[in-house]
């Protein structure tokens, strides 16, 4: 339901994204990928998460390519998950999948390949060609998260 949501407004997933990571310095966002104990709901929301990401990747493309990505939620994003990965989610590795599912899909997914992923429907790896890989391993690569 919140995916049909925010699938409909980009600035509404935007603005939903940005307060996910600026409330609590991204609280909420590390206690449910991290700390929730409960699998199902940590796994629902995760990949509502995951397609949040991606979309708001899709939205800020030029600006993640461009001298500007420091500002975009994107990147917020993608700082609280570095910040957290060597302390925070190390001590919950036993629960830090949806966590690192983030990174793949910032780098590589769009927000149907998210969908498709919930809906367990195999395909085509569009992985390679895909203008929204190119956008999110460059990015990632640009800031130092794939040295």
């Amino acid at each position: 339901m919140m995916i049909n949501i925010l699938g409909l407004d980009p600035q509404l997933a935007l603005n939903f994204a940005d307060s996910l990571v600026e409330t609590n310095n991204g609280e909420i966002l590390l206690e449910i990928l991290l700390d929730c104990t409960d699998s199902a709901a940590r796994s629902h929301i995760g990949d509502l998460f995951r397609f949040l990401l991606c979309m708001v990747k899709g939205i800020e493309r030029e600006q993640l390519l461009g001298d500007d990505h420091h500002n975009t939620v994107s990147a917020k994003w993608l700082k609280l998950l570095v910040e957290n990965l060597h302390v925070r989610a190390a001590k919950s590795w036993a629960r830090f999948d949806k966590y690192l599912e983030l990174y793949y899909s910032f780098a590589v997914e769009t927000e149907q390949d998210v969908l498709d992923s919930m809906q367990n429907i195999q395909g085509v790896s569009k992985l390679v060609e895909g203008k929204e890989c190119r956008i999110g391993l460059e990015y990632l690569f640009k800031v130092g998260v794939l040295e």
